[in-house]
């Protein structure tokens, strides 16, 4: 069996099971480590991906409009269309705030997904869900939530965006570290950002689309948070937090590579979140050779929408969105146990019909 694309093969590929309905689906599984809340403890997140044909488009409706439907064929930008599936607890856990989360828990996350046309053939979507696993902390096992900069990485990686054409200089690794060492002997990563002559690597320009942002970008770890706590606890080796990220900081579309923070980068417009200038990052390669440079624009459709809901939206443009039978609904933590190709169909369906 081949080695995947991105990230380690989360069992023995000998002992799976061919009767495994995700497996049988056409998903494949990978399994990837986020240290962005503890390098000692990374949490841990399955990675499902699968290509599926795009159906087709043009249902009756503003669907049709043409200035509607030239947005899915954004000349300029990357569309990576997000959604999360959650479900509402309430329960109090006192550990919860070493990785960067509340000690009331007020939402279990299931999944996070991310689809993008397939940059080398626009017939094809390329679907990814990420789904937190268990992991051994330091205080026992436990879940995390994803942090904003690893689920960009993955989206990146597993749909394969550097085959794009905008992304010019990047390789199936990033784009090589050493492009951005000047004169000087020094790193200069805004070389990335700049009209740089032909060939030189340039960051990527990424839209990141979903239904209603104030629910999903809140669902990614509060990385600043978890800093915090660490500083409480443990005062001599404080770490210090930079105010300067955002687009209103003295460096104006930078997010901090200390501790980024998207939601710092947002603002509210007709009922979504949108971001109004790209935040410039540069984000961690497979290792210190590599980096991938993103400049990253929000947008809701929410916002593009006069609110309506998804389903009206799937429809509008020919997507329309799958049903989960009985109550099931309320219970998708448990609707992924039992009935995981169906979860995985539905939550990127949702992501789908962003980007659409």
């Amino acid at each position: 069996m081949a080695a995947p694309p991105y990230g380690e093969q989360p069992h023995d590929a000998a002992a799976a099971d061919a009767r495994d309905p995700v497996d049988a689906a056409g998903w494949s599984r990978t399994v990837v480590a986020d240290s962005a809340t503890s390098r000692k403890h990374p949490a841990e997140f399955e990675v499902l991906t699968r290509s599926i044909p795009r159906g087709a488009r043009g249902a009756a409706g503003f669907g049709q409009y043409p200035s509607v439907a030239a947005m899915s064929t954004d000349q300029d930008s990357i569309v990576i269309g997000f959604d999360t599936e959650f479900v509402t607890v309430d329960l109090m856990d006192a550990d919860r705030v070493w990785v960067g989360e509340d000690e009331h828990m007020v939402r279990k996350i299931v999944s996070y997904q991310f689809a993008a046309i397939d940059p080398i053939d626009d017939s094809q979507l390329r679907l990814c869900v990420v789904i937190p696993r268990s992991y051994r902390g330091p205080r026992g096992s436990r879940t995390a939530r994803l942090s904003f900069e690893k689920g960009l990485e993955i989206a990146i990686m597993s749909l394969g965006l550097h085959e794009h054409r905008l992304a010019v200089g990047w390789t199936d690794k990033g784009v090589s570290a050493q492009s951005a060492i000047g004169d000087d002997g020094k790193s200069h990563p805004s070389v990335w950002f700049k009209h740089s002559p032909e060939g030189t690597p340039r960051a990527l320009p990424i839209t990141v689309v979903a239904h209603y942002q104030h629910a999903d970008l809140t669902t990614f770890v509060d990385r600043r948070k978890a800093i915090n706590v660490w500083n409480q606890a443990y005062p001599s080796r404080s770490k210090t937090l930079s105010d300067r990220a955002g687009w209103d900081g003295r460096r104006a579309r930078w997010l901090d590579g200390r501790a980024p923070d998207i939601l710092r980068t947002v603002i509210s417009a007709s009922a979504g979140m949108v971001s109004n200038k790209p935040a410039r990052m540069v984000l961690s390669g497979e290792n210190w050779r590599w980096k991938l440079p993103v400049e990253v624009s929000i947008r809701d459709t929410m916002a593009q929408s006069g609110a309506e809901p998804l389903k009206a939206l799937g429809a509008a443009i020919g997507a329309p969105k799958l049903d989960v039978p009985g109550d099931w609904i309320t219970r998708m933590d448990e609707y992924f146990d039992v009935h995981p190709a169906e979860f995985l169909d539905y939550a990127a369906n949702d992501a789908v019909i962003a980007l659409e």
